[in-house]
């Protein structure tokens, strides 16, 4: 049956409606809220008694204008409206709603007695969900209507399941990114242990280190006031163990200075620095074996630049020629040497330094580079020179290998990137 404009028809097909069933949509629409924009009293009547008995809650306007006023205080699943109207035609107010954020979704209906398919593609490009002719029936109408709603239902489900899956995805990322921090502080955590046991042993071991040579001193110094008469053996014990006190504290000094240091990035020239670590190796001059070992240098020049901090590299060097020096109990079979190499490769400064010393007892080859570790009593020194060398490489985001053999010798590996490109 149609719907048509006449009141005698109204409530004839009014009767009509109330007995002829219809099968629709299985799924609950009920208090769906809806907006008809009609001029035309009738239709209007048809309309709102149609969609309130199939318990939609509907609202009525007049014009054009009056239905964007009720939808700008009130929001609506879905609109039904005529497009020939006085004031504002039913174009007028979709084009409104679509160009408003907050309706720009709102499923949309128009009732027309225009039939043309060129009025109905407009209508569609437009951004209408449907299109009733004038007149229709009341299965037309339903269908439509709950095909809206369906439709609306099945997006919001899939958007609804997008939503969750993106939830669920962020959800998983912000769990790998706070196992990551987690993980983060924990390792910051060990550091800032780290560091905190070093300073309290590395002010145990030193001043225990100062606290030995200055009791020495004050021992000295009363049996020179009851035995005058050998002042001067007295005094030269005073001098030695005045000179271990201080190359204690220049080596507790030297350290921070080494922590605090500013990088002063230069282009090296190997010969340079074998000059400068041969300097400060014979500053060195509480080693034992200095003056009895061969020190052999081989460097290999090539027009390669690299920039790097030529002082600490030095004293890296320094370190590892007097480690080697130091660690020996005899006169080597092989000749009583210690060589250094130095050469640059692909960006990177090498240096080897091998010697023929006691080598490095297996149990004690991972602390070598430990504070104040000391890898014989047989041996004088403080037991920080390798500990220097890490601090040194760990600045310069070097690396060190080495391997060892006892009584046959130790060989260092150093691999020091370039902190400057050409």
């Amino acid at each position: 049956m149609f719907f048509n404009v006449t009141t005698k028809q109204f409530f004839s097909y009014n009767c009509i409606l109330k007995n002829k069933p219809f099968v629709f949509f299985c799924f609950c629409m009920e208090n769906q809220k809806i907006l008809i924009i009609e001029d035309d009293e009738l239709v209007r009547k048809l309309l709102f008694h149609v969609l309130t008995s199939e318990n939609f809650l509907v609202t009525i306007a007049t014009n054009g204008g009056d239905g964007l006023a009720r939808i700008k205080d009130e929001h609506f699943d879905l609109v039904i409206s005529d497009i020939e109207m006085p004031d504002m035609n039913g174009y007028d107010v979709l084009a409104r709603l679509r160009d408003n954020v907050n309706t720009a979704t709102v499923p949309f209906i128009f009732l027309s007695a225009r039939t043309s398919q060129e009025d109905v593609r407009f209508a569609m490009g437009m951004g209408a969900d449907d299109y009733l002719f004038k007149p229709f029936t009341k299965k037309e109408l339903l269908q439509a209507v709950k095909a809206r709603f369906y439709k609306n239902n099945l997006f919001l489900e899939q958007e609804k399941k997008r939503l969750e899956e993106l939830l669920e995805k962020r959800t998983d990322e912000l769990r790998k990114i706070n196992a990551e921090l987690e993980m983060r502080v924990a390792i910051r955590t060990a550091a800032v242990q780290k560091a905190y046991d070093e300073l309290d042993y590395f002010i145990y071991r030193a001043a225990h280190d100062i606290r030995g040579p200055l009791t020495t001193l004050l021992g000295l110094m009363n049996l020179m006031q009851l035995n005058a008469d050998n002042v001067n053996i007295y005094l030269g014990l005073l001098i030695e163990h005045t000179q271990k006190t201080l190359r204690t504290l220049t080596t507790i000094t030297s350290i921070q200075d080494i922590k605090k240091k500013e990088l002063e990035v230069t282009s090296l020239n190997l010969h340079q620095l074998w000059a400068k670590s041969f300097m400060k190796l014979s500053e060195v001059s509480n080693n034992p074996n200095t003056g009895t070992v061969n020190i052999l240098k081989e460097i290999e020049v090539i027009n390669e630049a690299f920039y790097s901090d030529e002082d600490l590299i030095a004293q890296l060097i320094c370190n590892l020629v007097d480690n080697g020096i130091r660690h020996r109990t005899r006169k080597a079979d092989t000749g009583n040497f210690v060589k250094v190499a130095l050469s640059i490769k692909d960006g990177q400064l090498h240096i080897t330094i091998k010697d023929d010393g006691m080598g490095i007892m297996e149990n004690t080859k991972s602390r070598i580079f430990d504070m104040f570790f000391r890898g014989s009593e047989l041996t004088s020194g403080s037991g920080m020179g390798l500990y220097i060398v890490k601090l040194i490489l760990e600045k310069l985001n070097g690396a060190v290998s080495f391997t060892s053999v006892i009584n046959k010798g130790s060989e260092f590996k150093i691999i020091i990137d370039s902190l400057k490109n050409d």
